[in-house]
This record gives C-alpha cells, structure tokens and sequence, in this order.
C-alpha cells in the first residue's frame, strides 16, 4: 500500500522519517540524491538508499530485512522514476511512505 503524507516545505519531514527510523530498525527509506543521502546522519545510512540506485539494482534490497520503506522528498523524483520505482516495490509487495510537499 502507497500512503502519501503531504506537509509544507521546512515542516520536519525529514526529520520525522530519522526519529522513525530510529525508533523502528525495521523501517528503511528512499531519498531522491546523494546530496539528501548526506544530509541524514550516518548511522542511519545503512538503510538509506538513492532512488536511481535501487531502479538501476536487480535486487537492491537483497540481504536486508525491513517491513515498510519512507521516501523522502517523492513528489520531487521525476514522474518516470516514481512509476518504475512503484513497479519494482509493489511487485515486491512493499508498504510505503511517502513524504512530499506540493508548494
């Protein structure tokens, strides 16, 4: 299931995904640049993977055990990789969360 949480720019969307990921090690998320990658904290980057990484990848989640990915910043990927992405993620039949503002 696909579930979008609209919010304002500068409204701690990304911060909410860190405190997620934080309190459930079972959560991973997707950001759209290496450049938003470098803004998480470290310790979380072990389950922060780029968009263009993961539709590029066969099998970009293999090995790694997780319930629902976050993506932060979606509305601002590209309509075609947002579509091959949920192709990829739904055939796998993966929860997600997406995060996004529309300003």
């Amino acid at each position: 299931m696909i579930k979008t949480i609209i919010k304002g720019r500068g409204t701690g969307k990304t911060t909410e995904i860190i405190v997620r990921m934080r309190e459930n090690s079972d959560l991973i998320a997707l950001v759209p640049s290496h450049a938003t990658k470098r803004e998480y904290p470290r310790d979380l980057h072990g389950r922060l993977f780029v968009v263009g990484d993961v539709i590029s990848d066969k099998k970009p989640f293999a090995g790694i055990s997780f319930t629902k990915i976050l993506i932060d910043d979606g509305l601002d990927i590209s309509p075609k990789k947002m579509a091959e992405l949920y192709y990829i993620l739904g055939s796998n039949n993966i929860d997600i969360d997406v995060y996004g503002s529309i300003e």
